[in-house]
């Protein structure tokens, strides 16, 4: 699955202008996330980020089950 950060933001309904850092964003919802799929599933994911300069434009997720 490859998306842009703000398609993901807006798919799980977190609004705009929260996690306005990337940073931020991947450490409290993305690693969160992942951490806790293999916590509890037999899912799991990894994310190649791709980046323009230095800012990270899309995220492509390769989900594993």
């Amino acid at each position: 699955m490859i998306t842009s950060i703000d398609d993901l933001k807006l798919f799980l309904g977190i609004s705009a202008n929260k996690y306005k850092q990337y940073s931020h964003f991947k450490a409290r919802v993305i690693l969160t996330a992942q951490k806790e799929l293999e916590e509890k599933t037999d899912i799991k994911f990894t994310l190649v980020e791709e980046k323009t300069k230095k800012k990270v434009d899309r995220i492509i997720f390769k989900i594993i089950y």
